[in-house]
């Protein structure tokens, strides 16, 4: 199931696969003096609706990791990938700071692409 805020076409269409993600978009269109739209989805189900957000007149789709590898792969419209840095990796890591053990990241290669100079 998807669950898009703003039905009318905005150029702009931010496409989330976690409901958090979607939340902290939310937090940050409310910032702004344009629309955009986001629609949250789940990385199985991001096939299968591509064609309606194609159809809903959106010039440009906005995501992060692999639901924006996928966009790239097979959507007509121009992606915008969302990269993080090895900045964003440190920051997720702070609460765990001075504790003992060993931290294991797993995400889509272009999520954790900033890992291997933080693990240095």
């Amino acid at each position: 199931m998807n669950k898009t805020k703003d039905i009318a076409a905005s150029p702009l269409c931010f496409v989330s696969p976690y409901p958090q993600l979607a939340k902290a978009a939310e937090a940050l269109v409310a910032q702004l003096d344009y629309a955009v739209t986001i629609h949250q989805t789940t990385l199985n189900r991001i096939l299968d609706e591509l064609p309606l957000l194609e159809s809903r007149g959106h010039q440009v789709l906005i995501s992060r990791g692999g639901c924006a590898e996928i966009l790239k792969k097979h959507s007509k419209l121009p992606v915008v990938e969302i990269k993080m840095s090895g900045y964003d990796i440190l920051d997720a890591l702070i609460p765990f700071k001075g504790q003992k053990g060993t931290v294991g990241i797993v995400g889509f290669s272009s999520v954790i692409k900033g890992c291997a100079r933080v693990a240095e």
